[in-house]
């Protein structure tokens, strides 16, 4: 009998204080690095180990970068093992595994590094720190001593691996979304300062040191004269004299014949992998290069794409001011127009609302200059169509807002399509002019909005007179279309990285959340009720787990009628919860094109919903990089297409969390299962053991009493001695169970010829006496060509014997229990059939759990400890063959064993 210390009920206890404490420092701790030295501390203290570390994934370079969190190592130990490549030495092999690599000694690896052999250290656990999907560092963990690793000590690894990982990427989206936000001040900025007019000098002062804060190097401005010299304009003139040298030059090769590319160039300055680039981006305007942004990368820098990116949005607003510069320079503009452009540049910096930004444009221009009627059309190149978001005038009263005109239709739609300008001097003979409610129109002049090459709106201006526009009226309006587009970029870019913080924000406090609960049903509760909070369109959702059979509704939120949920049993690709299990990937569905139709519902779904059908659904999947959990679903009853993409990234990112956080719940209550398992398997052998011991005990204190002489002694002998023979085979059984776990009875097989037919008539003897009690009929059909088999003879006398007794012990008196055993061609038939009180179908599968009884409980009605069942699998598994089930309450049950007669290689 097997019995829990006090030592290891102790080392239970601390190991899930240490997860909760590190569960705890993470959702609540600000400090990142200080939360991780934490965890690392509490992990090894709870697993009894010496040493650790934490290594990071470099994002640029892929390599795995030591950080300072490290305890019980040399001093010397940590700069030798700083950094290692993905897949070299064990610890970069480890790097591709999705749970823990336990390496029972590290000493004996073939390329494990000199300075670890040195160490001392022997034993080590390599923790992957995983979170959506990829590894984002490493955790070894070991002692400096060969030791074993309990799978619960694995698992309790790959929790908190789980955890830091989550904790690490949430981290590093909190760092991007912070440094997105300097680049919108920063843009801010010179936007502010362009729309100002301030000075040339001062703007490009301002553009280099925002270049240079936001890259990490040495940023400088330069100009193009008409020789095509470069001057230096914006940046220190002796730094930049230092960095590009006089004339300026990039690895021997003149300035100047980079700034004539048309694209952003990288320059190597050194002739090694780690010499420092150059990025030079060229200012051009007009169809001609005015001169170029150059930003030498510092010794400490690593640029990422992102950084080329904004140094090139950086260039194109330093040739905006370049290009607004010379425009204020130019004689030839007339004081109305550029009165035009400064009203509008005012406007486009006083907002980053869009709408309101073009509202405010759309009256501008009306009011300036008399038009008759003024609009500004949104460009929806997915949908392919322009909808009406400013109105002034004659637009303002005939047009509602969001009005629509598809790509080709009419003169805004022709410019949407093409991105040019048309000037109808007279519509009547535009074939373009599509007639409107507008009808006092005679002349029109509609141009494009750009951004970053594409056509983002149009601004349409409209007059009751012919002739009504010239030249001169598409310039002022290209250049109010060139604010629009800044401004547009500016609010979008604005809008998208508040949306970004507000969601980080929210995916932080819910991570929190979750991660504070591992009640499962609790914690399922709450991703539903976040969920649907968390995404704005959403009214109401639900988290579905698969079961293993279907997917089932476990909680829900917003549902008027949540208990009509209670019946939904969704299999593979049934609906759109069961399309994106099965694939994987997250959809968004609605009335309108591609992904966006009405899925196949379940009717569960709209009685929930009041007997309402849901306009518009997203639905993400649950996953854990090995295992598949279920979906996330959520709903809209307003609108057709509420939900867009960010939404549907924005769930899936909540639907990781909600994975590991589900996940955790899982592995505390198959803990807690397993834990009542082996209580209840405790008490049971205890009892069972107590009987034989009891009957044994009573008839040796008879015969010492003297009681029974002669044939009744002999009787009182037999019954001690089949008792003892009964209290032997438990044992056996126990001693069994615990083998087959270890896998020592797999290792210590005595194979050899085994006639079945043997086996089964000395296990029907044994029973005979048992069953000639109870009056049942044990009878038996035994071929007579059945052949001997390879296996071993102790192990396959115990899966007759279990399925013999359970047969005789579960029928009734006047039962019958039938054996038979044939053979064909390559395998043995054993079956074992009663017409006693039979097993339910949902236990055919259960009953072959260790410790598992239908008939459990204090209370039962038939003596067992649980392990017969499982021992006759893991004897049929080890030979090679199969076994099945068929019965039903009432009905009995038949047990079919197939054993090849030869084992497969």
């Amino acid at each position: 009998m097997t019995r829990i210390g006090p030592s290891e009920r102790d080392r239970e206890a601390r190991r899930l204080a240490a997860f909760a404490s590190i569960a705890a420092g993470l959702a609540h701790s600000e400090d990142l690095e200080r939360a991780l030295s934490q965890a690392l501390r509490s992990t090894l203290d709870a697993l009894d180990l010496e040493a650790g570390g934490i290594y990071l994934l470099d994002e640029g370079s892929g390599e795995l970068r030591a950080t300072e969190h490290h305890f019980g190592l040399p001093p010397d130990y940590p700069p030798a093992v700083a950094r290692f490549r993905r897949g070299e030495a064990p610890i970069g092999r480890a790097l591709d595994a999705v749970r823990p690599v336990v390496v029972p000694d590290i000493a004996a690896i073939a390329d494990a590094r000199e300075a670890t052999r040195q160490s001392g250290l022997r034993s080590v656990v390599f923790v992957p720190l995983y979170a959506r999907g990829r590894a984002v560092g490493m955790m070894p963990v070991g002692a400096y001593a060969v030791r074993p690793f309990a799978e619960d000590e694995v698992e309790l690894l790959a929790a908190v691996g789980g955890m830091l990982g989550a904790a690490i990427d949430n981290a590093r989206l909190v760092q991007r979304s912070r440094r997105h936000l300097a680049q919108v001040q920063a843009l801010w900025e010179i936007d502010k300062a362009i729309v100002e007019e301030r000075d040339l000098t001062e703007i490009f002062g301002t553009i280099a040191r925002a270049a240079s804060r936001l890259s990490g190097g040495e940023a400088v401005i330069v100009l193009l004269d008409g020789n095509e010299d470069v001057q230096v304009a914006g940046g220190e003139r002796l730094r930049a004299l230092e960095l590009l040298g006089d004339p300026p030059t990039l690895a021997g090769t003149p300035l100047a014949q980079y700034l004539a590319r048309a694209a952003p160039t990288s320059v190597r300055l050194g002739h090694d992998d780690d010499g420092r680039r150059a990025i030079v981006v060229p200012l051009a305007a007009g169809g001609r290069t005015l001169g170029g942004l150059v930003v030498v990368e510092s010794s400490s820098a690593a640029w990422e794409e992102a950084d080329l990116t904004t140094l090139g949005t950086l260039g194109r607003r330093a040739a905006v001011a370049l290009t607004k510069a010379g425009a204020r320079q130019a004689e030839e503009r007339r004081a109305g127009q550029l009165a035009l452009l400064a009203g509008a540049s005012e406007i486009a910096a006083s907002t980053l609302d869009v709408d309101a930004l073009l509202g405010a444009i759309a009256r501008y221009v009306q009011r300036s200059f008399g038009y008759y009627s003024v609009s500004v059309y949104l460009v929806r190149p997915d949908a392919r169509e322009a909808y009406l978001v400013g109105a002034s005038g004659g637009a303002a009263s005939a047009m509602p807002k969001g009005h629509r005109m598809a790509f080709g239709h009419g003169i805004i739609g022709w410019v949407a399509e093409h991105g040019e300008h048309i000037l109808a001097s007279d519509v009547r003979r535009e074939p373009r002019f599509l007639p409107s409610s507008l009808t006092a129109t005679l002349s029109e002049l509609a141009v494009p909005v750009r951004l970053t090459g594409q056509v983002v709106a149009v601004l349409n201006v409209e007059s009751d007179r012919v002739d009504a526009f010239d030249e001169g009226d598409v310039v002022a309006l290209d250049g109010i279309a060139a604010q629009v587009g800044s401004a547009i970029q500016n609010a979008r870019l604005f809008d998208e990285k508040v949306r970004a913080l507000r969601n980080l924000e929210i995916l932080q406090e819910i991570t929190n959340v979750l991660n504070s609960e591992l009640e499962l049903d609790v914690l399922l509760e709450r991703i539903a009720r976040r969920s649907v909070e968390a995404v704005r369109p959403a009214q109401m959702g639900a988290v579905l787990l698969y079961d293993g059979e279907s997917l089932r509704v476990r909680s829900s939120f917003g549902y008027l009628q949540p208990a009509a949920l209670g019946v939904v049993r969704l299999a593979f690709h049934e609906g759109l919860p069961g399309s994106v299990f099965v694939s994987g990937h997250g959809r968004l569905v609605g009335s309108g094109s591609g992904e966006r139709r009405r899925p196949v519902r379940h009717r569960a779904f709209r009685e929930a919903a009041g007997n309402i059908d849901p306009r518009s659904a997203l639905c993400v999947p649950i996953a854990l990089p090995q295992e598949k959990l279920g979906v996330l679903l959520l709903e809209s009853t307003t609108g057709s297409d509420d939900f867009e993409i960010d939404d549907l990234r924005f769930a899936a990112t909540l639907a990781a969390q909600a994975a590991i956080a589900i996940g955790n719940a899982l592995r505390l209550q198959r803990m807690v299962e397993m834990d009542r398992q082996r209580q209840e398997y405790l008490s049971n052998v205890s009892h069972e053991l107590r009987s034989p011991l009891t009957v044994i005990q009573g008839y040796l204190e008879a015969l010492a009493d003297g009681g029974g002489e002669g044939d009744q002694a002999a009787h009182y002998l037999r019954v001690a001695q089949e008792q003892t023979q009964r209290l032997g085979r438990m044992i056996d059984e126990v001693l069994h169970v615990s083998q087959l776990e270890q896998g020592m009875a797999q290792r210590h097989l005595a194979w050899a010829p085994v006639s079945l037919a043997d086996t089964v008539r000395n296990v029907l003897q044994t029973h005979r006496q048992e069953a000639g009690v109870k009056g049942l009929r044990l009878s038996s059909a035994i071929s007579a060509e059945v052949p001997v088999l390879a296996g071993d003879e102790r192990l396959l006398q115990g899966l007759v014997f279990h399925l013999v007794e359970n047969a005789v012990k579960f029928t009734p008196p006047g039962g019958r229990v039938e054996v038979g055993l044939e053979a064909n061609s390559d395998e043995v038939v054993l079956r074992v059939q009663d017409d006693g009180i039979g097993i339910g179908p949902e236990f055919h599968e259960r009953i072959f759990e260790k410790f598992f009884m239908v008939d459990a409980g204090p209370s039962k009605a038939h003596a067992g400890a649980g392990i017969g069942l499982f021992l006759v699998k893991e004897v049929v598994a080890i030979h090679g063959g199969a076994i099945r089930v068929e019965s039903a309450p009432g009905q009995g049950a038949l047990f079919e064993v197939r054993l090849p007669l030869r084992p497969s290689d």
